[in-house]
C-alpha cells in the first residue's frame, strides 16, 4: 500500500493502481476472503503449454493488407477471484490499519497522506488518527482543538 501511495506522489498512476491492487489482494487474503496463493486445488494444472495455433501465412498484399487487423498490446482479462471485491468500508479499514501502523512507528506525515484515501473522514477513528498525527508533528494547538472537538461534538 505504501508503494501505491509513493507511486501516486510521483504521478505514476498505472504503477500506483498496480501496487494498490496487489496490496488489497494481500489484505483480502489476510481476512480470509480470498484463498492463499497456491492452495486452491484444480483438476488441471495452473500452467499450460502454449497452444501452437495455425501457422500464419504470408502477409497479403494490396487492399487485403489494409483490412488486416492492427496488433496492439491491449488484453481483455477476466475478473479475478470470482469477482470478489472489498467494499468501501473494508477498503477504508485497510487504509486506517496502515495509518495506525505508521503512527505507531512515528511516521506522522506519511500517515496523514494515507488518511487522505479514506472516504469516511468524519469517523472517530479517522479523527483520532489525524489528531495523533498532529501531535507527533508537534502541532499541539491544532491537536488540542481536534481533541476538544472529539470529546464534545462526536456522539
Amino acid at each position: 500500500m505504501l508503494l501505491s501511495i509513493t507511486a501516486g506522489l510521483v504521478n505514476n498512476e498505472n504503477l500506483s493502481k498496480k501496487f494498490k491492487a496487489m496490496a488489497l489482494i494481500d489484505y483480502m487474503r489476510s481476512k480470509g476472503k480470498v484463498p492463499e496463493a497456491g492452495t486452491l486445488k484444480q483438476r488441471e494444472p495452473g500452467s499450460h503449454a502454449p497452444d501452437k495455433g495455425p501457422q500464419e501465412e504470408a502477409p497479403p498484399e494490396g487492399e487485403e493488407a489494409v483490412e488486416q487487423k492492427m496488433r496492439t498490446n491491449e488484453v481483455t482479462s477476466m475478473a479475478a477471484f470470482k469477482n470478489i471485491r472489498l467494499t468501501q468500508e473494508e477498503e477504508n479499514e485497510a487504509y486506517l490499519e496502515l495509518s495506525e501502523f505508521l503512527l505507531d512507528k512515528s511516521l506522522c506525515v506519511l500517515s496523514g497522506q494515507t488518511l487522505e484515501f479514506v472516504t469516511d473522514k468524519d469517523s472517530v477513528r479517522v479523527l483520532f488518527c489525524q489528531t495523533k498525527s498532529k501531535m507527533l508533528c508537534l502541532r499541539y494547538e491544532e491537536a488540542a482543538e481536534d481533541l476538544h472537538h472529539l470529546f464534545t461534538n462526536v456522539d
